[in-house]
C-alpha cells in the first residue's frame, strides 16, 4: 500500500492518485484461521487527499459465499499495526461478495469503493484492513497478494488481527 510516490493504489476523489508497484511474491490468507481473522497493511500518503477507492490484489480459495470487507484503520501509535476495529471517519468501503472474485492464484485487482470518501492526512500512518463478513473458514477464504518478505516499502508492515481484534505485527513482511 502507499501514497502518491511510494506505490500502492489509493484512488483520489478526482481520479487515480497512485498506480505504483506493489510487490506480490507472497500470499496471505484473510479470515482463514482465528489468528488471522483480520489482515492489515500499513501505508502513508505523501499529500493530504480524499480517496474514493482502494485497489487490492486478491483471489479466493475455495468458494467463500459471504463478503470481503475493507477498512482504513488508524495506527495504534507504534507505526506498525492498527488499533481496534473502528476505521477512520468514512473509512469503510462497500463490501464485496466472494462470488465476484477470481480463483486465479496470480491474483486480480479488486477495487473497493467508499460510499463517502475518507480524508487522509499527509505523513500519517494508516492501515488497509481486510476481513470477511462471516465466520472464519479454513477452506473458503481470500488470499491477499500484497506482501513480500523483507520488502522495500518503508511504511508497509503487515499486521494480523484475531476476532477481537488484538493486533500483532508481522515485521518480516512489507510491501
Amino acid at each position: 500500500m502507499g501514497g502518491a510516490q511510494w506505490g500502492g493504489l489509493p484512488d483520489g476523489s478526482l481520479g487515480d492518485v497512485a498506480t505504483g508497484f506493489v510487490a506480490d511474491s507472497s500470499d496471505v490468507g484473510v479470515s482463514s484461521s482465528a489468528a488471522n481473522t483480520w489482515r492489515a497493511h500499513g501505508f502513508k500518503v505523501s499529500e493530504s487527499i480524499t480517496i474514493s477507492a482502494v485497489w487490492v490484489k486478491i483471489y479466493k480459495q475455495g468458494n467463500p459465499t459471504d463478503n470481503l470487507e475493507l477498512r482504513i484503520m488508524p495506527d495504534d501509535g507504534t507505526g506498525t499495526k492498527p488499533t481496534g476495529s473502528t476505521p477512520v471517519t468514512n473509512g469503510t468501503a462497500t463490501a464485496q461478495s466472494g462470488k465476484l472474485h477470481s480463483a486465479n492464484t496470480n491474483g486480480e485487482w479488486g477495487r473497493f469503493v467508499f460510499p463517502t470518501p475518507p480524508s487522509l492526512t499527509a505523513g500519517t500512518q494508516y492501515h488497509v484492513a481486510l476481513k470477511r463478513s462471516g465466520a472464519v473458514d479454513a477452506s473458503n477464504y481470500w488470499s491477499w497478494k500484497a506482501y513480500v518478505n523483507g520488502g522495500m516499502y518503508p511504511h508497509g508492515t503487515r499486521s494480523n488481527g484475531d476476532g477481537t481484534p488484538t493486533w500483532t505485527t508481522d515485521t518480516g513482511y512489507k510491501a
